[in-house]
């Protein structure tokens, strides 16, 4: 159950946006830095869901703008999916790009 659902960009603007002044956030915590900076009156707190704990995913911190620029640059690291995979896939990457 959630108030909101939607991108990073998205909710920002919703908790920006919003008459609340407390915020439970199931997103990564870098996302911290720009909801301080433009909502420094509210307060947020981070959580784990079921699966992992995307508030301090060691391995969305491993990225970076070099690594991203070589893996276009070279094409690899390649991800092989199967058409079905593929094909399942497809209608919830095209809800979360319609979300604004």
């Amino acid at each position: 159950m959630a108030d909101f659902i939607g991108s990073t960009s998205a909710l920002i603007e919703w908790c920006v946006a919003s008459d609340a002044e407390e915020f439970i956030v199931m997103t990564e915590s870098g996302v911290n830095h720009s909801l301080k900076k433009l909502a420094p009156e509210k307060r947020f707190y981070y959580v784990a869901n079921e699966n992992c704990n995307c508030s301090e995913c060691p391995y969305m911190k491993l990225n970076t703008l070099e690594k991203l620029r070589d893996c276009l640059r070279n094409l690899g690291p390649r991800v092989e999916l199967s058409a079905d995979v593929m094909r399942r896939a497809l209608a919830p990457l095209e809800r979360m790009l319609a979300v604004k």
